[in-house]
């Protein structure tokens, strides 16, 4: 048993020492293979960036040739630690001049421009040290500002911009006025019924139970008795008898202006029973006109301007809003509502979109929301209340209107849209209104901003 014992020990023992040296060579064949692929890899990324350097030579080459034979350049430079200029890859500065980080490679077309290399494109060149790929995909910015950059020097929120902010509360109040007016200057009271001259004497109720009929416990809206009238008032008859034949009205209708205090366009020309949907026809050629005119002015505002289709949309909705005051037949007030239509929308979104543009990124979000959420809330708030002191829509549609008026005005004085004026090359107008933003707003812009701008452009 003893001798047993001793050779299992002896046998799991030699079991053991060889399973430790199989480890052993399986850990040398693994360290081995990830030095292999390690040395491959690191040979992979030097041809891979041997071959995107050569690629990026070539085209740095051509684009330098095309610039020298078009006389816009002098040269291609390429090399370390150059302090000639300031790009984006410029990170260490030393009395007072620009270097560039020594482990960066740049490549530069340098520009003559007031004697001075001015770069317009650096490219970040691959390493071969391994550096992570995106280093390649890094963008340098042009050392010459956008417009949103000079929008920063000149004041984000100055006080140019807040009398611009302030301007749309008048705008505001236009558009919200033409939207709900034509609410209020077509309402028609629940309480309508037919008219019997004969009966002008009488008071409203006794007219009503002489009259008209009942219809589900209600007076009929839409039709009367066909008896002659005159007979019954000679007779003293004061209740109409349920079993008289009825006919539709004959002579208009008259309302109930204890629910609205007013008549409107739709009472005086009775569009009510068999003319019931000329209310909401009106309507509806009101939205075919603003659907019109999103198109119409908005190419007028990408071709002739921002200002002018703000001034336009505002003298249009102003006359045609004047006009429907005047309205006698469904078809004028149809083409009046069609052409306050055109200009709805448009009244106040043109003025919207020139503050925004210089509004700096920072305020831009609380402009926009402000401006509708504070603006349209008080004018729609107020509208009501002017419709029932005026009570009258004629004048209504004339008070609702005025605010398009002084639009017409002070849309002479609200700047040109910068970016408007940048995509027709007109720099020069852009300079100018900046400069009087700039001088509005208290600050002061370095001139090489400004020439700069002109550079890029």
């Amino acid at each position: 048993m003893e001798e047993a014992k001793m050779k299992v020990k002896t046998d799991m023992g030699l079991i053991k020492s060889n399973a430790r040296k199989k480890m052993e060579r399986c850990r040398n064949s693994e360290d081995r293979l990830i030095s292999q692929l390690e040395v491959e890899n690191q040979a992979l990324r030097k041809h891979i960036s041997a071959e995107v350097n050569e690629i990026i030579d070539q085209a740095i080459a051509k684009f330098s040739a095309e610039l020298i034979s078009n006389g816009e350049c002098n040269g291609i430079r390429k090399g370390r630690n150059r302090n000639f200029t300031q790009s984006s890859g410029s990170k260490i500065q030393e009395n007072g001049e620009f270097k560039h980080d020594p482990e960066d490679t740049f490549y530069e077309i340098p520009l003559q421009i007031c004697h001075e290399p001015v770069p317009i494109r650096s490219l970040r060149k691959v390493s071969y040290d391994g550096r992570p790929a995106n280093d390649l995909s890094r963008k340098s910015e042009d050392t010459i500002p956008d417009f949103e950059t000079i929008l920063i020097q000149v004041g984000e929120f100055g006080n140019y911009q807040k009398i611009l902010f302030l301007a749309m509360f008048l705008f505001a109040f236009s558009e919200a006025f033409l939207y709900l007016s034509q609410i209020f200057i077509t309402l028609i009271p629940d309480g309508h019924w037919c008219k019997v001259p004969q009966l002008s004497n009488l008071t409203i109720e006794q007219r009503k139970l002489l009259s008209i009929p009942l219809k589900d416990s209600k007076y009929d809206s839409c039709r009367m008795y066909s008896v002659n009238y005159t007979d019954l008032l000679r007779t003293g008859i004061t209740l109409a008898d349920p079993t008289w034949p009825t006919t539709e009205c004959q002579h208009g209708w008259e309302y109930d202006f204890s629910e609205i205090p007013y008549s409107t366009i739709a009472t005086e020309l009775n569009w009510v029973c068999d003319q019931n949907t000329l209310a909401p026809w009106a309507q509806a050629s009101f939205f075919c006109g603003a659907i019109v005119g999103g198109l119409v002015f908005g190419w007028i505002a990408d071709r002739f301007g921002r200002v002018p289709a703000l001034v336009l949309t505002n003298f249009i909705g102003f006359v045609f809003g004047t006009m429907t005051a005047f309205s006698t037949t469904f078809w004028q007030f149809a083409v009046c509502r069609f052409f306050v239509g055109l200009a709805f929308d448009n009244c106040f979104t043109m003025m919207y979109i020139i503050t925004l543009e210089y509004v700096g990124p920072t305020w831009r979000t609380f402009v926009s929301n402000m401006s509708i959420a504070v603006f349209f809330t008080l004018a729609e708030s107020l509208l009501p209340w002017i419709a029932y002191y005026v009570a009258n829509w004629k004048w209504l549609c004339i008070w609702t209107s005025l605010p398009l008026l002084v639009g017409v005005g002070i849309g002479w004085i609200v700047p040109e849209s910068a970016r408007w004026l940048l995509s027709q090359g007109r720099v020069d107008e852009t300079i100018s209104i900046m400069r009087r933003f700039e001088k509005m707003n208290n600050k002061h812009v370095d001139e090489k901003i400004y020439e700069s701008l002109k550079v890029k452009r």
